[in-house]
């Protein structure tokens, strides 16, 4: 029952005064801001999958499906809290004991986002599998904090239904400390394997702006974001509004789906570069008094200098098979012969 409450400006619900202005502030003062960002972040998400799709051929058909996949929840994943903070502003504007109770879509949108950050956990833990060179046990370790992680949001997403109202929503209270706690952990592995194998793949350049893109593109694709966000969370819990929190979580959800886009097109710029190489053919050098360009300073389209993505690097037996550091040429011994590597044009 919604009752005037005792004191000016309050409301009575449930046995218990709540201020309108605490009101105002558990929902709409957090979700706004948390609701454009992560709008934002979509918008970029958007515009990645759709790069990413282009870049693909016929025999990728089943990962071009799944990017359309993600696209389409992260439509749904948008829309939905587009829709939330219509119902919370518009809908009920001006009735505070409707705006303190929590909509279905807000239930509907806290699922959808374990399942985001989840799924793209799982994807972390395949890359980090892959760059320790299979590392079984990091890829076990990774999985099973994810899933209790997983099974704790759960728990706390089970609030989001039964709680009718958003005061009650954070008891228990060790619940959403367990989940946080669980976050923090799954992000700090990912995060710091990620980084560390990564850094050693990143290309060697003194160019400032360059160095500063891939620190930029080291932080994104190792999901460095969601550490920090999961640390805060837990830290000012009790201190700020639900609404500050759930943003949080919203944000920290686009940042992983982000990071997996980035690792995604990593991945398809390295196949590319491996696969001019292979092209490669062949030639008689021509003399001339421009310098033969080496293997080291071709431009496969687009070079890594230019674009500053980190990635797994050319192929060390593609990169280093028959060739040597000469600054005048890339020569390579066979049957007792030299012949110099040029690109196709």
């Amino acid at each position: 029952m919604v009752h005037r409450g005792t004191f000016p400006g309050t409301i009575f619900v449930d046995g218990q005064d709540i201020s309108k202005d605490q009101i105002v502030y558990d929902t709409i003062h957090g979700f706004l801001p948390g609701g454009f960002f992560g709008g934002w972040l979509g918008g970029i998400i958007f515009v990645e999958v759709t790069r990413i799709v282009s870049k693909l051929s016929p025999e990728q058909s089943p990962i071009k499906f799944a990017l359309w996949g993600l696209l389409v929840l992260q439509v749904a994943y948008c829309s939905i809290f587009g829709a939330f903070l219509i119902h919370s502003t518009v809908g009920v504007f001006g009735n505070f004991p409707a705006l303190n109770k929590i909509p279905l879509l807000l239930g509907v949108h806290a699922f959808l986002s374990r399942f985001l950050t989840t799924a793209s956990q799982a994807f972390m833990a395949v890359r980090v599998w892959n760059l320790t060179s299979r590392n079984s046990y990091l890829l076990a370790t990774i999985l099973l904090c994810s899933i209790y992680h997983f099974a704790v949001s759960l728990a706390v997403g089970q609030r989001f239904l039964t709680a009718k109202y958003y005061h009650k929503l954070m008891r228990p209270k060790f619940l959403w400390q367990m989940m946080y706690s669980a976050e923090i952990l799954v992000d700090s592995i990912i995060t710091i394997s990620l980084s560390m194998n990564l850094t050693k793949k990143r290309c060697k350049t003194k160019k400032y702006s360059t160095r500063i893109r891939e620190i930029v593109l080291l932080a994104i694709e190792s999901a460095f974001v969601a550490t920090p966000i999961a640390i805060a969370s837990l830290a000012l819990m009790g201190k700020v509004g639900l609404g500050t929190l759930y943003s949080f979580s919203y944000v920290s959800a686009q940042a992983y789906v982000l990071a997996v886009l980035v690792g995604l097109k990593s991945w398809l710029n390295s196949k590319i570069r491996s696969e001019k190489i292979s092209r490669m053919r062949p030639a008689k050098p021509v003399p001339s008094s421009r310098p033969h360009r080496t293997i080291s300073d071709a431009d496969f389209g687009k070079s890594i200098l230019e674009i500053a993505t980190i990635d797994e690097g050319i192929p060390e037996q593609a990169r280093g098979e028959g060739t040597t550091d000469a600054s005048a040429g890339s020569v390579t011994p066979e049957n007792g012969k030299e012949k110099t590597m040029v690109l196709e044009d």
